[in-house]
């Protein structure tokens, strides 16, 4: 890869139907790297994501198949065995076939979770390509074909932003604006875009774009 720090890029793993923060950082970049050499870490949104439910927020994981620990991200395979798909579909149905909008975008989903993509980068960029798709949004993604440490990642992207949404992390970078939710009177935050779609439609990119990025401490 050559130079690229002239260039508005954007270093950051991939994730499983992100939240709407990720799709705020990548609003914020004309190119998007996704991070493909790097080893999977746990308890990350890399093969997890979170919906609101009528009793709770739910957590829905993707099963691993580990069989080599320096095995690239890019190369892990799903573990079907489990039955995570019906697990999955069953919850976000459950969750929001009430909501205003799931009926216009729950076929694209329905149909990428039951996909039965071998690897979890497969599903996980080719579910983020359909939200994109549905919000209109123009980001030019790309994969990394090295791995670059955090300390040289700079010279080639404009902004390293691996690891900065955590689960149980707030970095307080962005600040999502808030928007309505089924069975929540106070605005829960970082939860799957699959909740902002469902909630609001086409105002979803609008309400993207409104929400604010904390340049000052934003990793430069």
């Amino acid at each position: 890869m050559t130079n690229t720090q002239e260039i508005n890029s954007l270093l950051i793993e991939l994730h499983y139907f992100p939240c709407v923060s990720y799709f705020k950082l990548l609003s914020e970049y004309n190119e998007v790297f996704l991070e493909a050499e790097e080893h999977f870490i746990k308890q990350t949104y890399r093969n997890r994501t979170y919906i609101l439910t009528s009793n709770k927020i739910d957590r829905l994981s993707i099963p691993i198949i580990h069989e080599d620990k320096k095995k690239p991200v890019k190369f892990l395979r799903i573990d079907y065995k489990q039955k995570w798909q019906l697990r999955h579909w069953r919850a976000i149905k459950s969750a929001y076939a009430k909501a205003p909008f799931f009926e216009y975008y729950a076929d694209f989903f329905e149909k990428e979770i039951f996909a039965n993509y071998e690897t979890l980068w497969e599903l996980n960029w080719n579910i983020l390509s359909v939200c994109l798709k549905i919000l209109d949004m123009s980001v030019v993604l790309r994969q990394t074909d090295s791995y670059y440490k955090t300390e040289i990642a700079g010279n080639y992207f404009k902004s390293d932003l691996r690891n900065q949404l955590l689960p149980d992390l707030d970095t307080g970078i962005i600040h999502v604006k808030p928007y309505n939710q089924l069975f929540s009177s106070t605005f829960i935050k970082n939860l799957a875009i699959l909740d902002l779609l469902f909630n609001e439609g086409p105002l979803a990119k609008q309400i993207i774009l409104d929400s604010s990025v904390d340049f000052r401490t934003r990793n430069n």
